[in-house]
């Protein structure tokens, strides 16, 4: 019986040379996603300072700020975009052999994620 660690290792090895690597199309949305992910992420961490106070951390269209909260929970908002980012390119791989156009809308609603984090973790910065 094979250790996680030599199951986890065949995986990855089969998960690094699947097909969907081979797309170039695949690759450069992937690229670009990941790429707004790291720059919304690097917008938080260096334009965000720890605080002695509590911070918005959430809004909403009909009231505003309404709730308050620690600084360090507005790292959550690029996080989710990269775990989104890697549950899409995840479920992308399973769909790459059945439909190529369907694991592409994956990849580009993970852009699109990552977009809205990016927005969304500016006007929190620009706030506190």
């Amino acid at each position: 019986m094979s250790s996680p660690r030599a199951i986890a290792s065949s995986h990855l090895d089969a998960a690094k040379g699947h097909r969907l690597w081979r797309d170039r199309l695949s690759v450069g949305v992937v690229l670009l996603a990941a790429g707004i992910n790291i720059l919304a992420l690097a917008l938080v961490v260096t334009r965000l300072r720890p605080l002695g106070y509590d911070v918005p951390v959430r809004y909403t269209s009909v009231v505003g700020f309404d709730t308050l909260g620690p600084w360090y929970v507005l790292y959550a908002i690029p996080l989710y975009g990269l775990l989104v980012l890697g549950a899409n390119v995840g479920l992308a791989m399973k769909a790459y052999a059945r439909s190529r156009i369907a694991s592409f809308f994956l990849l580009l609603a993970a852009v699109v994620v990552a977009l809205l984090c990016l927005v969304i973790s500016n006007a929190f910065v620009s706030v506190v």
